[in-house]
């Protein structure tokens, strides 16, 4: 029969778990009471216990799975409280997931760029759109997908200014990427696609001269995939997403 946990695991599960709960009812009581002061230090209490418990979170506690029932149980609950959604703390998380990959996908869920503002959305993006060019395209997936640019075009309305530095770093991105995506960024490629015509269909034809632009010169080094070119000419067609593909030499004789 498998070993109860020693003692003090026990206790401090329990710990934990009563000062979250505290934390929680804290929170929720100072935010209908517009308490700015004390909410103020009660949400600064979670992150720094969030980040605490993600500094103990290492091979050795991962490898005791009493640990680490607690403190990814802890981390998810402290994350729902005080790092999803806020603004302030979308750098920071990306930050320490890029110094503990491995923990992508524990702090990954907790990661929400359109909470912050259009400067801090596109330095993370930034970010990532660097990350493509590395090896790992789990992690780059990870974080890729938590941005939800369909809600940051029509929420958060970026300036016009700030749009067009998105097109450019999703255009980089998908000449990083290449004529002929490898395999394991087939997944980051369709993503930095749909980005890609999201942007392209946001107020059109706003920003349609400046893609056109992007993917012509894309084009011009070799550097674009043609599937960019089915997606330029189906969202100008009005072709939904999973009509069939447009055949390569169609693809042509329309460009031309």
């Amino acid at each position: 029969a498998s070993q109860p946990p020693p003692s003090k695991v026990t206790q401090g599960c329990v710990f934990a778990d009563h000062l979250i709960t505290l934390l929680e009812h804290e929170l929720t009581v100072n935010r209908t009471s517009e308490n700015t002061a004390t909410l103020r230090r009660v949400q600064e209490s979670g992150v720094n216990l969030f980040y605490h418990l993600v500094e103990f979170y290492n091979e050795d506690a991962s490898l005791c799975p009493p640990t680490k029932q607690l403190l990814t149980t802890c981390i998810e609950k402290l994350g729902q409280l005080f790092i999803s959604g806020e603004e302030a703390e979308g750098p920071r998380l990306l930050r320490t997931i890029l110094e503990r990959p491995n923990l992508g996908g524990v702090l990954g869920p907790h990661f929400t760029p359109v909470a912050g503002g259009a400067s801090k959305f596109l330095e993370m993006y930034q970010t990532v759109v660097d990350l493509s060019t590395g090896s790992n395209a789990d992690l780059c997936f990870v974080l890729l997908s938590k941005f939800d640019v369909g809600s940051w075009l029509n929420y958060r309305r970026p300036r016009l200014s700030e749009r067009s530095t998105f097109i450019d770093l999703v255009s980089k991105a998908l000449c990083n990427i290449g004529l002929n995506p490898e395999d394991d960024k087939l997944i980051l490629h369709e993503l930095f696609r749909n980005h890609f015509r999201l942007a392209l269909l946001h107020d059109f034809p706003e920003h349609y001269g400046e893609v056109l632009g992007a993917v012509l010169k894309g084009s011009e080094g070799q550097n674009l995939s043609l599937d960019v070119w089915r997606d330029l000419l189906g969202a100008l067609s009005g072709r939904s997403k999973t009509a069939a593909p447009i055949h390569p030499t169609k693809v042509r004789e329309e460009v031309r």
